[in-house]
């Protein structure tokens, strides 16, 4: 079930994980067709995982807060805390495909916002 998956990969963001070690459960988790909505437009799959590496590296420790099936998408809350102690609380609405998440589009765009903005780095 996606949900336990899901729940998995962002307990694996315990401050200390790296892109090797967390890259099966994103590959578990995400399909090959990705799209993440930000306020500014979308990230492809290598996008994300821009923004995912750049996470790791500043020692991202989540957790879900709440997920929710409505029949046709997940909608799900998590806590991202850095090491540097600030807090991102993305709420989302991720579609499925194929028993993968396909699409996120967020709920709260500022959130987003700070989390797509990693991506620059890459």
């Amino acid at each position: 079930m996606i949900e336990h998956r899901l729940r998995a990969y962002f307990s694996a963001f315990n401050g200390t994980r790296t892109w090797e070690e967390l890259e099966p459960q994103f590959n578990d988790i995400f399909h090959d067709d990705l799209t993440v909505v930000t306020a500014s437009g979308e990230i492809d799959r290598n996008g994300w995982i821009g923004a995912v590496k750049k996470l790791l590296e500043d020692g991202v420790v989540a957790k879900i807060d709440s997920i929710r099936w409505t029949g046709d998408a997940y909608f799900y809350s998590a806590t991202l805390t850095p090491r540097d102690g600030s807090v991102m609380q993305p709420i989302s609405k991720g579609y499925v495909k194929d028993n993968k998440v396909v699409r996120v589009v967020p709920m709260n765009a500022i959130e987003y916002t700070k989390i797509a903005g990693t991506v620059s780095s890459y």
